[in-house]
């Protein structure tokens, strides 16, 4: 987007995060629960589903998407900076700001099965990183310089 200062890629890159973010992770763990439940990589949440206690893929993406509205928040405001002076930033500090702001979150709220942490917060990097890849894209964030 051609003519868009510096504040109005922040303002969009903020807006993106805290509102397309969640949605994106709610739908990756849609997706990657039932494999992680075929893999045995959480049991726990198998026998929850083996139970009958929760129906637990359903609960699971909606309870990210208003559970992630917090981290994409800090997520966007650590990066915030970065557009605010250089109107872009790279894969790898998209996917700091998510992991970092997925622990904050972690530890201030409560998650119900701790088990997950290591996965979701590798997850919520792959979203900071998908985010960028499609502010990239439309042209929010100017292109990294090739060097």
């Amino acid at each position: 987007m051609e003519g868009m200062t510096k504040a109005q890629r922040a303002l969009w890159t903020f807006l993106f995060y805290t509102l397309v973010g969640p949605f994106i992770g709610a739908l990756l763990l849609s997706v990657l629960m039932p494999l992680a439940l075929v893999a045995g990589l959480l049991p726990e949440i198998a026998n929850l589903e083996a139970a009958g206690e929760v129906a637990f893929v359903g609960w699971a993406a909606f309870f990210t998407y208003v559970w992630a509205a917090p981290a994409s928040a800090l997520a966007a405001l650590g990066l915030l900076p970065l557009v605010l002076r250089n109107a872009t930033f790279g894969w790898i500090a998209a996917a700091i700001a998510g992991v970092i702001a997925f622990a904050v979150t972690a530890v201030l709220f409560a998650l119900p099965v701790p088990e997950a942490i290591p996965y979701l917060a590798f997850l919520a990097g792959v979203v900071s990183v998908i985010c960028r890849t499609i502010l990239d894209r439309i042209g929010v964030l100017e292109p990294l310089p090739a060097h």
